[in-house]
């Protein structure tokens, strides 16, 4: 069934004024798919020259973008809404062609200066993320009757119109050359164009809240009818009728694959780099493991194990729901976050979570970013956890061989060739990589790929040393031409707060755990009781109760 207002976008188009409406004549040469094409091609040649470039731009806020992870997400916006084409066969696209020759216009302009390009591909993943996502709420949405429909109807050309201002402002800008956009001019338009992405922000809020509307007035409709059907066999046929149920096999399948998708949109993307196999390194295996052993023999995957294996399953997953967390993952900004909380708070089991996560990421994706992890630990056992030369190791060994189906990065086996030539004249074993070291090779690997670092209990770190520790993680985040995401987390050391203060953070409260608390103090003891090891089994109810109350309000979250 197709969506009850196909025209959404032609309606937009008829509320603009005469000047946008002249501003936004793209052209539309070829067919929906053929635009497509053209705008998937486009994005992935921008990519490349911004890999080749290593381009990054500036905001006005100061925050440094990298730009080749911009049109990575662009490409990822035209991929799915292509996904959503095959999905809804009966649905035709062609009322969304007009942004998207948009969106092919920009990108075939030609722009050497990368301040201009990176607003402008901001500005236009921002558009195909709405022309997609919003694709998908039509076909989901519109085509049934709901109460709200009419209001996400409003809201959704409400969206489109801010879109084509922008779109027509932005074109305006973007046809003065360079010398008339450095003029005086230049500050009033650019600031219109930033003002019309903002309303953009600002539209795409309320259509997320009519969507929000339309699911929980579904799921009452379903609760309300199922009620009714469990109260009365005879009325089956009206309660079904009441509930809308789709009695067509095709059209539950088509909703589901289209549910998928728009799922699917909240997953990362695929940052590529540079795939260091077409070097057909071979390396003899006792060699390989020589070369390894030499960066790190910090078993940081056992440790890793040994953490997450201590996590309730189903526990920990509100961190990632945190707006903090979910702007550090997905913008285009190189950045640290700081997970911090009082000693006991979970911090450790929270991280083993994320890097479980981004672990899995890798396995099921090809080409995916680089991910480095450390556990760090006062530990006699193994004093190595607690020194930022060992932390830097490991963190290199990760990033420049992640698993043994990956060569050793080129870079790194020119350090040690280099070390293990002087060591033999003396007979000894190569001399091992200084914090500084590491440092400068890391950033030779990311200007090749992306990559993710998660450091876990930071205070846990040599104390006299591990601003230098910090002070490396900042210098990665600067200095590497591809995208990089760090992740502390830590105790609320004077230090630490004194370096991490002005960074993106999330202060982990008692409330946060309090679900993943009080599930864990459920389920243990009733494993106690039923395994006889309180009381013999033998707990009468009212003393079970009083024991869950009890450990529950004095645990605090601990």
């Amino acid at each position: 069934m197709a969506p009850a207002q196909a025209g959404l976008w032609d309606r937009a188009v008829n509320s603009l004024s005469d000047e946008d409406k002249r501003a936004i004549d793209f052209s539309r040469t070829g067919n929906k798919s053929a635009i497509l094409s053209d705008v998937l091609g486009l994005a992935e040649q921008k990519r490349e020259i911004c890999m080749q470039k290593g381009w990054r731009y500036t905001r006005k806020n100061g925050d440094v973008v990298i730009v080749r992870d911009v049109c990575e997400k662009l490409i990822k916006w035209v991929s799915k809404f292509k996904e959503v084409g095959d999905v809804a066969v009966h649905y035709d696209p062609a009322h969304a062609s007009l942004p998207w020759a948009a969106v092919r216009f920009f990108l075939q302009v030609s722009m050497n200066d990368v301040q201009t390009f990176g607003a402008m591909a901001e500005g236009l993943e921002l558009v195909s993320s709405q022309i997609t996502r919003c694709t998908l709420y039509e076909q989901l949405y519109l085509s049934k009757a709901a109460a709200v429909a009419s209001d996400l109807e409003l809201a959704l050309l409400r969206l489109y119109t801010t879109i084509l201002v922008y779109l027509a402002g932005a074109r305006r800008y973007y046809a003065k050359g360079t010398l008339r956009r450095l003029g005086a001019s230049l500050i009033d338009t650019s600031d219109s164009v930033h003002a019309s992405l903002a309303k953009i922000a600002v539209e795409h809020d309320q259509v997320e809240r009519c969507t929000r509307l339309f699911d929980s007035e579904q799921s009452q409709d379903i609760s309300t009818g199922v009620n009714r059907i469990q109260a009365s066999v005879d009325g089956l046929a009206a309660d079904l009728n009441s509930l809308k149920v789709d009695t067509s096999t095709s059209q539950e399948v088509k909703y589901q694959a289209l549910r998928t998708i728009l799922t699917s949109l909240e997953q990362p993307i695929l940052r590529a780099g540079n795939q260091l196999s077409d070097l057909h390194i071979n390396l003899q295996k006792e060699q390989r493991r020589k070369v390894l052993s030499w960066l790190s023999n910090v078993r940081y995957r056992e440790h890793h194990r040994s953490s997450f294996a201590a996590v309730m399953p189903g526990s920990c997953a509100w961190l990632q729901q945190k707006s903090e967390y979910i702007d550090w993952k997905s913008s285009s900004i190189s950045s640290i976050l700081w997970v911090h909380g009082i000693p006991g708070s979970g911090k450790s089991k929270l991280v083993s979570t994320i890097i479980q996560s981004l672990l899995s990421s890798k396995t099921n994706s090809i080409a995916t970013s680089a991910v480095a992890y450390f556990y760090c630990a006062r530990d006699a056992a193994e004093p190595q956890r607690a020194d930022p030369d060992q932390v830097m190791r490991a963190v290199l060994k990760q990033l420049a061989c992640f698993d043994t189906s990956e060569p050793i990065h080129p870079a790194v086996l020119r350090e040690y060739d280099k070390r293990q030539r002087d060591a033999d004249e003396d007979g000894l074993d190569p001399f091992q990589l200084s914090l500084q070291d590491c440092l400068d090779l890391v950033l030779e690997i990311t200007d090749q790929k992306p990559a993710v670092i998660v450091l876990d209990a930071l205070d846990e770190c040599n104390r006299l040393r591990r601003h230098e520790l910090l002070q490396a993680l900042r210098n990665i985040v600067q200095k590497s031409t591809n995208l990089v995401k760090v992740m502390v987390s830590s105790r609320d050391d004077a230090d630490i707060v004194c370096r991490l203060n002005n960074v993106p953070n999330v202060y982990i409260r008692s409330d946060d755990n309090r679900d993943d608390l009080n599930r864990y103090i459920d389920t243990e003891l009733e494993k106690a009781i039923c395994e006889q090891r309180l009381l013999k089994g033998r707990v009468p109810e009212g003393l079970r109760v009083l024991i869950l109350r009890t450990l529950k309000e004095r645990a605090s979250g601990m």
